[in-house]
């Protein structure tokens, strides 16, 4: 059990700093990230220049994480498609030489 519970720590140590680790660390993890950045903008908690850095905050982290998402989904789809398909390889041509300038090939 021990093992299982590391092996999963390690692997969601990866999502650290990614839309998903935010994801996995919740809304009230990401409200006090935001609070304390307006705060370190000098904005007072309930003044309407905190309330604007919030809406920008959220609003810029939408925005990042709907680029990181549409990025992922991208990445996807062209691991989900399938390679082409080989090409025949050409036929050998078989020239024979007609004249002193010309040649002819099948």
């Amino acid at each position: 059990m021990r093992g299982i519970v590391l092996i999963a720590a390690l692997l969601l140590a990866g999502c650290e700093g990614t839309v998903i680790g935010a994801a996995i660390r919740g809304q009230e993890w990401r409200d006090q990230q935001d609070d304390a950045y307006c705060r370190r903008l000098g904005a007072k908690f309930g003044t309407p220049e905190y309330v604007q850095c919030r809406q920008i905050e959220t609003a810029r982290r939408d925005r990042a994480n709907a680029a990181a998402l549409n990025t992922m989904a991208t990445g996807l789809a062209i691991a989900a498609t399938p390679p082409p398909a080989p090409q025949p390889a050409p036929q050998p041509l078989d020239c024979t030489r007609t004249g002193r300038d010309t040649m002819r090939c099948q």
